[in-house]
């Protein structure tokens, strides 16, 4: 086996253990994206609401 071949074939299966590691944290991340969401859609409607006691 090359090394080139070689190189590949670890980058490949570091990439699918990366990969299966990773499927735990996806409902974290949409959790996360989510909060971030709603952070911003709260400061939207104070600031809103702030415009319109003016």
């Amino acid at each position: 086996m090359t090394i080139r071949k070689t190189v590949v074939l670890l980058a490949t299966v570091a990439l699918c253990l990366a990969t299966l590691v990773g499927c735990n944290t996806v409902k974290g991340i949409g959790q996360d994206i989510q909060s971030g969401a709603q952070a911003v859609q709260n400061t939207i409607d104070y600031e809103l609401e702030q415009s319109q006691q003016w």
